[in-house]
């Protein structure tokens, strides 16, 4: 036998009329190789000097098999060794496979498993075992149909056949555990939540609070971060909208990329530090690197690396509403847009959403208005229409105030010859000039029940109703009582009767 042309070995093949394997074992690098195998001393009457040997002498190959590695220890992942904990003995298959579906199947599942449930995924390794099938292979068939069940692709809280519908129950522990790590970790709980789950204790004392904070400070935490802050500001929306070059040529992705990690980096700071909430809209810092601070007009920032930043005075920095991510998101390719931004900020930070526009409205740049005029004039001319300005009065304002900042989030005085009028006449009478204004007019209540509505919304999975506003109510005050800080806010919702019970659906089943 020879591999790429060098020997390997010579066999003495016996005379038997029976089939004999033949090894060698040999370390062989990666790629393709050629093995070939050489009878060295056939024999035939007809050529062979001596014509006393007589016959004809033959080897017949049945073939080549390569198998390996042998004798090597192979290095398996972590997700394969959760899996196979251990492996089967000889004629144990079946029992093995049984062993680690129930120890894999709580966890796939988030909850206790029936024996019935068991079975069944163990009969499906059996039938692949069956059909010869090794047996990582046949366990695999078993974790497919974990991972395809209703049971993980939702979060089951099944109610009792005998609630009936329109009833309220408490969730079991397993269940507001599935809620408190997709809530703040957007994935399944770890083994000690999942452990206080079944030794019943997740919902006694303040264990509750307890892991909440605990899970606040572990990194998991960074999905929470960054699922909640771009659902809650839209933020999403920056990559939609396409800013034209020529209109902006210092904009570039990079720039983009920068205002979304600005974002990402001071939500978490507001978290992670504990900070109040109203510092979501008014602050004295930010995060970015060069190319962001030089677009802001930030002094002393050096280098592409994110480090914070304490705004001047006097700066209009500082706060979600002042950050580029909000304001592209908010703003269309060429130039900015009062009704998108005023209309942003009654949704998303006051929790009170215009109606809906009329049918068949023409949009601005349609309309009969003045081309040549400021944005703000044309939207006034635009109110001349009954149908418009209903609705207009109460967003147009809130959107002037963010006037000074154009589509791109760069500060501005004058938007093209026309001289920026910021001020605004809110429809509660209150009136704002300018963006200070506008912070100092958000820095309310208002904004905290809004606020806390969303997050309670983010943590249900759901819209609030009418029959949660007691509990928000009491998420409130007990915001209020602590400082409106970040931590008290999430206690008070994973410890509110929302978040701990649910009512069953009054749909016909």
């Amino acid at each position: 036998m020879s591999l790429d042309g060098a020997q390997l070995a010579i066999f003495d093949v016996k005379n038997s009329g029976k089939p004999a394997p033949y090894e060698v074992k040999l370390r062989v690098k990666s790629g393709s190789h050629l093995i070939r195998a050489e009878y060295l001393n056939n024999y035939n009457e007809s050529n062979h000097p001596d014509r006393k040997m007589r016959g004809d002498r033959n080897v017949y190959l049945a073939g080549f098999s390569v198998t390996g590695p042998v004798d090597a220890k192979i290095e398996t992942s972590e997700s394969f060794r959760r899996v196979f904990a251990r492996m089967p003995e000889a004629g144990a298959e079946s029992k093995t496979a049984r062993e680690l579906i129930t120890s894999l199947a709580p966890r796939v599942y988030r909850r206790p498993v029936a024996a019935a449930e068991i079975e069944r995924l163990g009969r499906l390794a059996d039938a692949a075992l069956a059909d010869k099938a090794p047996f990582t292979e046949a366990m695999g068939v078993a974790v497919q149909a974990m991972l395809c069940s209703p049971n993980f692709l939702f979060r089951w809280e099944l109610d009792p056949d005998a609630l009936k519908p329109g009833a309220v129950r408490s969730l079991n522990d397993y269940e507001v555990a599935s809620r408190l790590s997709y809530f703040l970790w957007s994935t399944m709980p770890d083994a000690r939540l999942t452990d206080f789950a079944a030794k019943g204790e997740l919902l006694k004392g303040d264990t509750l609070r307890r892991e909440a904070k605990r899970m606040l400070a572990d990194s998991r935490a960074e999905e929470f971060v960054r699922n909640f802050s771009s659902q809650w500001l839209q933020i999403r929306a920056v990559d939609e909208v396409e800013i034209d070059q020529k209109k902006f040529p210092k904009f570039s992705a990079k720039l983009r990329d920068a205002m979304k990690e600005e974002t990402r980096i001071f939500f978490d700071a507001i978290v992670r530090e504990d900070r109040s909430v109203f510092e979501l809209i008014e602050t004295d810092f930010t995060f970015a690197n060069q190319q962001l601070a030089e677009h802001y007009g930030l002094p002393g920032v050096f280098g592409a690396e994110f480090r914070r930043v304490k705004i001047p005075s006097g700066s209009p920095r500082g706060g979600v509403l002042s950050q580029g991510s909000v304001l592209i998101a908010t703003s269309m390719p060429t130039r900015t847009s009062p009704v998108v931004r005023g209309k942003w900020v009654l949704e998303q930070i006051l929790g009170t959403p215009p109606p809906p526009p009329p049918a068949n409205v023409p949009p601005l740049e349609d309309t009969k208005v003045d081309k040549d005029a400021s944005l703000r004039v044309r939207l006034e001319q635009h109110r001349d229409n009954p149908d418009c300005a209903v609705c207009h009065a109460k967003i147009d304002p809130v959107g002037f105030t963010l006037e000074n900042f154009d589509a791109i989030g760069a500060w501005r005085t004058e938007d093209g010859s026309s001289r920026i009028d910021p001020s605004g006449k809110f429809s509660d009478g209150t009136n704002v000039d300018g963006f200070t204004g506008l912070k100092k007019y958000l820095k309310s209540e208002k904004f905290a029940r809004a606020f806390a509505q969303k997050m309670m919304t983010y943590a249900l999975g759901r819209g609030i109703e009418r029959s949660d506003k007691a509990a928000l109510d009491a998420v409130q005050k007990q915001m209020a009582a602590g400082g409106n800080r970040m931590s008290v806010l999430i206690s008070a919702i994973v410890t509110s009767d929302p978040f701990l019970k649910r009512k069953r659906d009054t749909a016909a089943r």
